[in-house]
Protein backbone atom coordinates (compact mmCIF):
# COMPACT_ATOMS: atom_id res chain seq x y z
CA UNK A 1 0.00 0.00 0.00
CA UNK A 2 1.21 3.45 -0.87
CA UNK A 3 -0.26 6.75 0.12
CA UNK A 4 -0.62 8.76 -3.07
CA UNK A 5 -2.29 11.91 -1.82
CA UNK A 6 -1.26 13.95 1.17
CA UNK A 7 -3.73 16.72 1.71
CA UNK A 8 -3.22 19.20 4.50
CA UNK A 9 -6.54 20.38 5.84
CA UNK A 10 -6.59 23.76 7.48
CA UNK A 11 -9.19 26.24 8.60
CA UNK A 12 -10.63 28.37 5.81
CA UNK A 13 -11.11 32.04 6.66
CA UNK A 14 -14.79 32.93 6.71
CA UNK A 15 -15.97 29.32 7.05
CA UNK A 16 -18.06 28.84 10.15
CA UNK A 17 -17.45 25.08 10.42
CA UNK A 18 -14.53 24.36 12.74
CA UNK A 19 -14.62 20.55 12.73
CA UNK A 20 -12.61 19.63 9.64
CA UNK A 21 -11.98 16.02 10.59
CA UNK A 22 -11.93 13.51 7.73
CA UNK A 23 -15.04 11.86 9.18
CA UNK A 24 -16.92 15.11 8.63
CA UNK A 25 -15.60 16.14 5.23
CA UNK A 26 -15.39 12.79 3.36
CA UNK A 27 -18.77 11.88 1.94
CA UNK A 28 -17.71 9.12 -0.45
CA UNK A 29 -14.62 7.38 -1.75
CA UNK A 30 -15.33 6.83 -5.43
CA UNK A 31 -13.41 4.16 -7.33
CA UNK A 32 -13.27 4.71 -11.06
CA UNK A 33 -14.24 2.12 -13.65
CA UNK A 34 -10.78 0.56 -13.80
CA UNK A 35 -10.77 0.07 -10.01
CA UNK A 36 -14.39 -0.81 -9.34
CA UNK A 37 -14.06 -4.62 -9.16
CA UNK A 38 -15.03 -6.42 -5.96
CA UNK A 39 -11.35 -7.30 -5.49
CA UNK A 40 -10.31 -3.65 -5.69
CA UNK A 41 -13.09 -2.60 -3.31
CA UNK A 42 -11.96 -5.24 -0.84
CA UNK A 43 -8.35 -4.10 -1.13
CA UNK A 44 -9.31 -0.47 -0.46
CA UNK A 45 -11.37 -1.65 2.52
CA UNK A 46 -8.37 -3.52 3.93
CA UNK A 47 -6.16 -0.48 3.38
CA UNK A 48 -8.62 1.67 5.32
CA UNK A 49 -8.65 -0.89 8.15
CA UNK A 50 -4.82 -0.89 8.23
CA UNK A 51 -4.88 2.90 8.45
CA UNK A 52 -7.35 2.75 11.34
CA UNK A 53 -10.20 4.21 9.25
CA UNK A 54 -12.69 1.31 9.20
CA UNK A 55 -15.46 3.90 9.50
CA UNK A 56 -14.85 4.83 5.85
CA UNK A 57 -15.46 1.33 4.46
CA UNK A 58 -19.17 1.95 4.03
CA UNK A 59 -18.35 5.07 1.99
CA UNK A 60 -16.57 3.18 -0.80
CA UNK A 61 -18.54 3.47 -4.04
CA UNK A 62 -17.80 2.04 -7.47
CA UNK A 63 -18.37 4.15 -10.55
CA UNK A 64 -18.77 2.98 -14.12
CA UNK A 65 -18.48 6.51 -15.49
CA UNK A 66 -14.96 7.52 -16.52
CA UNK A 67 -13.55 10.76 -15.16
CA UNK A 68 -12.31 13.18 -17.78
CA UNK A 69 -9.83 15.51 -16.15
CA UNK A 70 -10.21 18.14 -18.82
CA UNK A 71 -13.23 18.79 -20.89
CA UNK A 72 -12.77 20.88 -23.95
CA UNK A 73 -16.09 22.65 -23.96
CA UNK A 74 -16.57 25.60 -26.20
CA UNK A 75 -19.54 27.88 -25.97
CA UNK A 76 -20.50 31.06 -27.74
CA UNK A 77 -20.80 33.78 -25.13
CA UNK A 78 -21.73 36.55 -27.57
CA UNK A 79 -25.15 38.04 -27.12
CA UNK A 80 -27.38 38.14 -30.15
CA UNK A 81 -29.96 40.85 -30.61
Amino acid sequence: MELKLKLKIEAIPGLSETDLSLSKIVDRIILGPSLSSPLARGTIGKMLEALGRSDFKDRIMASTIPFWGRLNVQCDTRLTT
